[in-house]
């Protein structure tokens, strides 16, 4: 009841969250935030992040800012492996290529068509994923499908080196895998294996 009472809640507030940004604009919520974090920046358009930053303000009468300076150190869940998989990064990149290229081949192209056709606004956050504005771009005869699939792969590398490099700095891991994991279950095992000595 409790955790039903709480998803209802969230839900409101997010609605109202978004139906504030609709009526009132982003100058509006621009304001309420610096009120309570005279320091908030954020570019004109980036209507997401504000939103964002106004649904947690909403739910904690915080600022965004004050969440991400004073998180709690002591882990949710206890004796915990925690493995960074860090494959070579030649490695990563081409297997990044050849996923896009098996998305391709079950049927990306399609998925991508119905998602535009049924679209109510490019706003919308799965409209900002990775390979959207090319797909659409490729869907309105404005890029070729060869270079459609080739800006896909390079901006899927670039989001996977900045998600490296902030587990590297920012992820305090117990042990690192450099290998490509594709769910092989001796490498679970491994792992099954290491906790248990760590914590028995």
């Amino acid at each position: 009841m409790v955790c039903l009472k709480f998803l209802r809640l969230r839900k409101f507030i997010d609605h109202k969250a978004e139906h504030s940004y609709r009526i009132k604009g982003f100058d509006f919520i621009l304001k309420k935030l610096i009120k309570i974090d005279k320091d908030f920046k954020i570019e004109k358009n980036d209507r997401q992040r504000l939103i964002r930053a106004y649904e947690v303000f909403l739910q904690t009468g915080r600022s965004i800012k004050w969440w991400q300076n004073n998180s709690v150190n002591e882990p949710i869940i206890k004796n915990c492996l925690k493995i960074l998989i860090s494959p070579p990064r030649d490695e990563l990149y081409s297997f990044i290529d050849k996923r896009v290229d098996l998305m391709v081949e079950k049927g990306l192209i399609n998925e991508a068509k119905n998602e535009m056709l049924n679209v109510v606004s490019f706003d919308n956050p799965s409209m900002k994923a990775i390979g959207i504005k090319y797909l659409n771009q490729y869907l309105n005869k404005e890029i070729s499908l060869n270079d459609t699939l080739n800006l896909i792969k390079k901006d899927s590398r670039r989001y996977a080196k900045r998600q490296s490099t902030w587990f590297r700095n920012s992820f305090s891991y117990d042990i690192i895998y450099n290998k490509i994991y594709t769910g092989d279950s001796k490498f679970t095992n491994k792992a099954v294996k290491a906790l248990n000595l760590l914590y028995t």
